[in-house]
């Protein structure tokens, strides 16, 4: 059954958005694991504005079809598209890496995952060994790949827990 890593993020009452997405995908499909809420800097401003989080999931849908679902579920959240790709959001749900059969080998979906040192550090604290084919390297490697400058964009003092994470 294909696997999917989910990244989640809000910074429009960011906790209560990513509680309601986490426990309206958690009715849609099978949740493996899954990571804290981490405050994150914005990609526009320095501020910690944003908040995020990393699902592991499984689910019988193709790659289209769970993402028809989270666009549903961000809708039930109250999400509104607009032109403006970094316009505030209720709750943005991304398909980063979208597993496409039993094999080991884990495709990335989503680039921001190589330019992003917070989404890395994020997938690393929830599978920190899994193997990405194209890069040929886990999540905890490719993390080591970013410079130190990039370090600050995540705050892991005070990680926000919905119920037990694995």
């Amino acid at each position: 059954m294909p696997k999917a890593y989910l990244f989640l993020g809000s910074n429009i009452d960011p906790i209560t958005h990513l509680k309601q997405g986490f426990k309206h995908i958690k009715n849609s499909v099978e949740v493996l694991k899954y990571t804290p809420i981490y405050p994150t800097r914005s990609t526009v401003t320095a501020e910690f504005c944003f908040y995020n989080m990393a699902m592991l999931i499984r689910s019988e849908s193709s790659k289209e079809d769970l993402n028809n679902t989270l666009r549903h579920i961000e809708n039930q959240c109250g999400r509104v598209r607009v032109a403006d790709k970094n316009a505030d959001r209720t709750l943005d749900i991304d398909i980063s890496i979208f597993q496409h059969s039993d094999q080991c080998c884990l495709y990335p979906a989503d680039n921001d995952l190589y330019q992003r040192h917070f989404m890395a550090k994020i997938f690393s604290i929830l599978d920190p060994h899994s193997y990405i084919a194209p890069l040929k390297q886990s999540f905890s490697n490719l993390l080591k790949t970013f410079q130190q400058h990039q370090t600050q964009d995540i705050n892991l003092q005070n990680p926000i827990i919905i119920g037990q994470s694995t």
